[in-house]
């Protein structure tokens, strides 16, 4: 079986700043990739880059077996990629519900409701929150929401973007733990940016360290994390 997601050799960048450096991987179907690295290495600039929201300079991007790199965002979205940004990303001034229904526009309305009522049972925080405005919740509710809000259209590729950012210890769990119910139970295909490399590599199949727009470590998390691998990834 082909990959679900190939990149080639990609480079992306900001106007004329380049970012992403002859970048290539490859994403499993149902397995869960995770992009560590520090500051300013590419990592959110990676996951923009396979959403559309910024378009390489150079190389292919595929999502099963599919040239990509020249589509928009929203024909990605409509083939079946998520994107949950950084920074609990919610509509603040209005509900859960609301929100929910945000994230599946493009669903019809039968299916809308079905979805909403998946969603729930997935995250049961948000029932006792659901006619709630959602600038009233905790950091940890409104990641959660976040992240229910992209499962509405039931992705097979997820991108997550630094989801424990902001979160007490607790809410880190509870949503690592969400996301690896995502891949065991529910199929889907994961990509998740983190700073918290530890937490991140309990739940990966496998692990790629960026650097100043490279990929300078690559494997599975055990094999990283026993060499000493990642910890070189974030020393300049």
């Amino acid at each position: 079986m082909n990959p679900l997601l190939e990149i080639q050799n990609v480079a992306v960048g900001y106007n004329t700043k380049p970012v992403l450096h002859c970048v290539s991987l490859c994403v499993e179907h149902n397995s869960i990739l995770g992009i560590v690295g520090p500051n300013g290495s590419g990592k959110s600039t990676l996951l923009k880059a396979i959403f559309g929201i910024l378009k390489p300079t150079t190389g292919k991007i595929l999502f099963e077996g599919k040239e990509v790199q020249n589509t928009v965002s929203s024909a990605r979205f409509a083939a079946g990629i998520g994107f949950c940004p950084q920074g609990n990303r919610v509509f603040e001034d209005m509900t859960v519900s609301a929100n929910l229904t945000m994230g599946g526009f493009s669903l019809d309305r039968s299916l809308l409701a079905t979805r909403v009522n998946e969603v729930l049972t997935f995250l049961p925080v948000l029932k006792s929150r659901y006619k709630q405005s959602a600038g009233t919740l905790s950091g940890g509710e409104k990641q959660m929401l976040a992240l229910g809000r992209a499962l509405m259209t039931r992705p097979k590729l997820l991108l997550l973007d630094e989801p424990s950012l902001g979160l007490s210890p607790k809410s880190v769990a509870d949503v690592f733990e969400r996301i690896l119910v995502l891949k065991k139970e529910h199929g889907m295909t994961v990509i998740i940016v983190e700073q918290k490399v530890r937490q991140v590599a309990e739940i990966c199949d496998k692990m790629i360290a960026l650097k100043m727009g490279k990929i300078f470590q690559e494997g599975t998390p055990a094999s990283l994390m026993q060499e000493g691998k990642l910890r070189q990834a974030f020393l300049w």
